[in-house]
């Protein structure tokens, strides 16, 4: 087999997942009994929606994978006790490897390795300063030879030993140094570390060198044959992302977006129900009434979680509510509204959920599938050139549009290619190129590290951050300076020094509040420990 005929990549589609299942159950169950068999000779990992798959493809075939996970407690914790006495001191930042197999007939070649390679690219990308894996014995020697250290007791069982290992950050850059495309992805990051100012806004965001280019290549025609099959990708691209069944882009923000929303809640004529607990959720309530929308709202100081006591109590209370429209990602006060959650209370009772996810997209996992209508724009999470804004959707309603005014009517848009009206072309390829940067599910973990990273600094700084933390919105930190400073004086300095923080919307300056956001495409450790560093005088 010809190694360049390999693709590593991480797991994305449909078709991946179920031969990944396949593979973890001829590998887990009937090669290794580490579990129970089924009938359906699938084995979902109990970990799957929190692990990161990276995967060897030859053509459409499944040859080898891994998982990465980041959430403690991890498996070796319930296997090795006190892990952590067996660990490097200082090491904040941990994952663990796991699932790691491969078909019989490469398992002796260049996939195992190949796997490796990618596995360590993906964890340097994220931050991390130590990964852990149990190293099946028949493969120490190579083990060793990656950099990985041996600790502790044999874990697993008599059938199927392993021994414990772990791979610094050291190790794994010296590793890595040794194949060109990985060196030259360390040099990017180099040169992103050194570009000021830094980014830590919800918009504008810094933009890859690659988006860049697009926004400065030659415009198109949006009627051209080639900008119709861009414009057709983009929407594929973003209804994979998001298990949405029909997205469209047009040009405008997230506001634009939530009154297409609210113009066909309008058409059903029904009454539902509005959630609020930030300033964003009281926005969708000033929405609904600029629509004449009959509804209640159930608001909750800002902040708060939304409980499933609280919100079945409340919908079962209005049962003649046929809608609910809520937040996802509160940016206010940095709460993430729980979409499962909302999920689940709105199919039992037959309510059609709408959702805002002009925050969320791109920076933590957003399913709409079984979401009638959702909103978010391509300036925040994705990373790409704001300007342009969605609407995905389940189905159109039935009432006739030509209530609509022409710009909100998604139907137009559907039976004109989704291009009805002029476009930003350029902006569309920006976008383009921003969803195919991804992979997705590793920017996900990129910005769960970046903010706890900055987390852990403001704890050692004594400093609370405002929200649930049960509910706590990774992408947003959102301070209340005390003392003699406040969060105008704050950001008016860090500013200066090349820090863009958030501080100047109308409800952060009425609360006196600063806010560090991580949308822009990337961050490095020694962005957000400098940042920590400038914060301390202000905030120690």
């Amino acid at each position: 087999m010809n190694e360049s005929s390999i693709c590593y990549k991480i797991a994305s589609e449909p078709w991946e997942f179920d031969q990944i299942h396949d593979l973890n159950y001829r590998t887990f169950v009937e090669e290794i009994p580490q579990h129970q068999g089924n009938e359906a000779r699938r084995l979902v990992d109990r970990f799957h929606d929190e692990n990161v798959y990276i995967i060897a493809l030859k053509d459409r075939e499944l040859l080898g994978m891994l998982a990465i996970r980041a959430h403690r407690p991890f498996s070796l914790d319930q296997k090795v006790p006190d892990l952590d006495r067996f660990l490097p001191p200082a090491m904040r930042s941990l994952c663990e490897i796991r699932l790691l197999a491969a078909r019989e007939q490469v398992r002796k070649g260049f996939v195992f390795r190949g796997l490796v390679n990618r596995l360590i690219h993906v964890g340097l990308n994220c931050g991390f300063d130590l990964a852990l894996i149990s190293g099946t014995l028949r493969q120490q020697k190579l083990y060793k030879h990656m950099g990985f250290v041996p600790f502790g007791p044999l874990v697993g069982s008599a059938e199927a030993p392993y021994q414990p290992m772990y791979i610094t950050r050291e190790t794994a850059l010296a590793w890595q140094r040794l194949f060109p495309a990985f060196a030259e992805a360390e040099k990017e990051a180099q040169e992103v570390e050194m570009e000021k100012p830094y980014y830590f806004l919800p918009g504008p965001v810094k933009v890859s060198p690659q988006v860049k280019d697009a926004l400065q290549a030659p415009l198109l025609s949006h009627r051209d044959p080639a900008f119709i099959e861009l414009m057709r990708e983009t929407r594929r691209l973003l209804t994979r992302l998001t298990h949405a069944p029909n997205v469209q882009i047009m040009m405008g923000s997230g506001t634009l977006a939530n009154d297409v929303v609210s113009a066909h809640i309008a058409l059903q004529q029904r009454p539902g129900i509005v959630l609020a607990n930030g300033a964003f959720g009281e926005r969708l309530i000033d929405h609904a009434r600029r629509h004449g929308l009959t509804f209640q709202d159930l608001t909750l100081p800002w902040g708060q979680r939304f409980t499933e006591e609280q919100l079945g109590a409340f919908l079962d209370a209005q049962p003649h509510a046929a809608w609910l429209w809520a937040v996802h990602g509160e940016t206010s006060c940095s709460v993430l509204n729980d979409l499962s959650l909302l999920k689940r209370v709105t199919q039992a009772r037959g309510i059609d959920l709408y959702l805002d996810a002009v925050s969320t997209l791109g920076t933590v996992p957003v399913d709409l599938s079984h979401v009638k209508m959702a909103s978010s724009v391509s300036g925040k999470g994705l990373a790409s050139q704001s300007g342009l804004c969605f609407v995905f959707y389940s189905e159109l309603p039935n009432a006739a549009a030509s209530r609509l005014p022409r710009y909100f009517d998604l139907r137009f848009y559907e039976d004109h290619q989704g291009i009805p009206f002029t476009i930003n072309t350029n902006g569309v390829q920006a976008l383009n190129v921003a969803l195919k940067q991804g992979p997705f599910q590793v920017r996900w973990v990129q910005v769960r590290k970046w903010s706890q990273r900055l987390r852990s600094h403001l704890q050692e700084m004594a400093v609370d951050w405002i929200g649930d933390r049960e509910a706590s919105f990774p992408t947003i930190l959102t301070i209340q300076p005390k003392g003699q400073f406040n969060a105008r004086r704050i950001g008016d300095e860090l500013a200066q020094k090349g820090f863009l923080v958030s501080y100047l919307s109308e409800y952060l300056l009425k609360r006196d509040w600063l806010q560090c956001c991580f949308m822009s495409y990337r961050f490095t450790n020694q962005m957000i420990d400098s940042l920590a560093a400038e914060l301390r005088p202000w905030l120690r």
